[in-house]
């Protein structure tokens, strides 16, 4: 019994620090993302009820401006 209870114990151990280890770690600025990462492909609706890809811009600089007025 206390065998099959050490064997979990080691089993869920192993998993844990598998599971952290696989998690990006900030650089020494605290960012994650690094230069030449690539984004996932998403579209947004245009003000004119348009959408466009991300995909669309392959090849040219794309600012991403994200801001609130509150």
């Amino acid at each position: 019994m206390q065998q099959k209870i050490v064997s979990i114990f080691m089993l869920c151990f192993f998993l844990l620090t598998a599971c952290v280890a696989q998690e990006p770690t900030p650089d020494k600025r605290g960012y994650i993302v690094k230069v030449g990462d690539r984004i996932k492909d998403f579209e947004l609706k245009i003000l004119d009820g348009a959408t466009q890809k991300l995909s669309e811009f392959k090849g040219q600089v794309v600012v991403l401006n994200f801001f609130a007025s509150w």
